[in-house]
């Protein structure tokens, strides 16, 4: 009962906060090539349905959560991911930092929304969708068990049809 009071309080907390840099063209930076990670979910599955490719959703904690902040650190920002990811995948971070400042208020409620409709329950969560945001696989926590390069390996198999 513990475990499921503080995974709800933890859910609660990553709702509420929120936020990271966004760029002149709307898109957030953080990680290896900025322009490839789009921020609007709309634009999103436009171009998931335009380029035939799944939509890799990144939902994270930016600026508090330790385990998001070495997924980017160690994988998001990998040679081996920025070579292999975007040419598979359509990327969107949705993001729930602390520092809010920066986010504009569509993409506040639009994390509220997303993480309440996809049933997220922690981050980081990765969740691959189809360009109709059909759930096609989902990944929640990060290891540092895994090698970039396993980390990559395992979500092109799970994004393949």
């Amino acid at each position: 009962m513990k475990q499921i009071l503080l995974m709800t309080v933890m859910v609660m907390i990553a709702v509420i906060l929120g936020c990271s840099e966004t760029t002149s063209e709307g898109q957030r930076s953080g990680h290896g090539d900025e322009s490839r990670w789009l921020v609007d979910f709309a634009e999103a599955k436009a171009k998931s349905a335009e380029e035939g490719k799944p939509i890799l959703m990144e939902f994270t904690g930016s600026d508090w959560c330790p385990p998001c902040m070495a997924l980017h650190d160690n994988v998001l920002t990998s040679d081996v991911f920025n070579q292999q990811i975007p040419e598979k995948f359509i990327l969107l971070k949705l993001d729930s930092p602390r520092d809010k400042s920066k986010q504009t208020p569509e993409e506040i409620a639009q994390y509220k929304k997303l993480s309440a409709e996809y049933n997220v329950e922690g981050v980081p969560t990765i969740i691959v969708t189809d360009a109709t945001g059909k759930e096609q696989h989902r990944q929640v926590g990060y290891s540092r068990s895994e090698t970039p390069q396993e980390w990559v390996t395992k979500l092109i198999a799970a994004g393949s049809p």
